[in-house]
């Protein structure tokens, strides 16, 4: 699996957001190095908490700009949210655990969640942010 390289695709129209998008971009390219170096997975482990932990204050600072522009489907949005911070939550059990592919599973989740969301979902508001500036 391939590092998540930023390319202006992944622009939201907000400064604040972007640079917390790098920087799950980062962690997740973090995740991606140290499973090509075989590491412990007590590194797998502190890397995906601090994905984990990141996220949560992305999503909550990504809905307060949702809610101060407006933005139309933002409950849909925070649902979207919930469910990927429930995923999170299962696969760091598994992790943990130990459990058999958990490794990858967490690698492939990092991949499709960070560039389906923020391309797919997160770009949807870039005109209500852009517009209000």
């Amino acid at each position: 699996m391939t590092p998540v390289e930023w390319t202006p695709d992944f622009e939201v129209g907000s400064r604040a957001m972007d640079l917390q998008h790098q920087h799950l971009v980062g962690i997740v390219n973090r995740y991606h190095v140290a499973m090509q170096h075989h590491a412990p997975r007590a590194e797998l482990v502190r890397t995906f908490e601090e994905a984990a932990d990141y996220a949560r204050q992305h999503f909550h600072d990504e809905e307060a700009l949702m809610a101060e522009h407006a933005y139309p489907r933002f409950a849909a949005h925070r649902l979207l949210h919930r469910q990927l911070m429930d995923r999170i939550t299962e696969l760091l059990l598994k992790l943990r655990a130990g459990e058999a592919g958990a490794r990858r599973e967490v690698q492939v989740f990092l991949n499709q969640w960070l560039a389906g969301h923020i391309r797919d979902c997160d770009v949807d508001y870039k005109p209500f942010v852009e517009n209000a500036a």
